[in-house]
């Protein structure tokens, strides 16, 4: 029997994202470059490997590279890469669907974002980041987030980003700190009662280790 595979953690870069990301000094993510990516290479690592829909996603750093990156910028980035990824899925029915990126940790424009896309956009859900310079998922400000998914039974992918503070010599950070940083989200999670009070979101919360 031929089963043919869902992949959910597709990451796509935008020719626009990575342009102005290498615009603001970013040339890695996770102690790698910034690879080469597009529709037509990710369809023929897809058919190569029996992947009928993968669910892509932009990593980190999201849509806030710099701590002090601007909250009307960060906005425009969200919306430029979901519907740049919303655009994708409508070129290749069946091929590809799309966890939204927000702007956490704006809640509001999050919230906002997060509703456009999924609404209007037709996303399969959203992705997270565990942290945002050093700001963790489980904020008590992030409730009116949760609360939104919950009531959707969104899907919420929460993804590693990089640890605030240097990483360790000669270690990459997606081979240790990735592990880290989603056991502090995790951690954040559960001991500030949002997966307690989020069943829905809870049910299809998945957090994926890198390693």
């Amino acid at each position: 029997m031929n089963h043919r595979r869902i992949d959910v953690h597709h990451h796509i870069l935008p020719p626009s994202y990575v342009a102005w990301l290498r615009g603001v000094g970013v040339h890695e993510a996770g102690g790698r470059d910034l690879p080469a990516w597009s529709p037509e290479a990710a369809l023929h690592v897809m058919d190569e490997h029996g992947i009928e829909t993968a669910v892509v996603s932009v990593s980190t750093p999201g849509v806030r590279p710099a701590a002090d990156t601007g909250g009307d910028e960060a906005r425009r980035r969200a919306r430029e890469v979901n519907e740049f990824a919303a655009d994708l899925a409508r070129n290749h029915p069946g091929r590809f669907g799309f966890f939204a990126t927000p702007t956490l940790p704006d809640v509001d424009t999050a919230l906002a974002e997060a509703v456009h896309a999924l609404d209007t956009l037709h996303a399969s859900g959203v992705i997270l980041l565990a942290n945002t310079h050093g700001r963790y998922l489980g904020d008590p400000a992030d409730a009116p987030l949760f609360a939104e998914l919950d009531r959707r039974r969104a899907v919420v992918f929460v993804h590693p980003s990089e640890l605030a503070g240097p990483p360790a010599a000669d270690v990459a950070p997606f081979a240790a700190d990735f592990l880290l940083d989603t056991s502090r989200a995790a951690f954040r999670l559960v001991r500030n009662g949002f997966i307690r009070s989020y069943l829905a979101v809870e049910k299809v919360l998945r957090t994926f280790f890198h390693g």
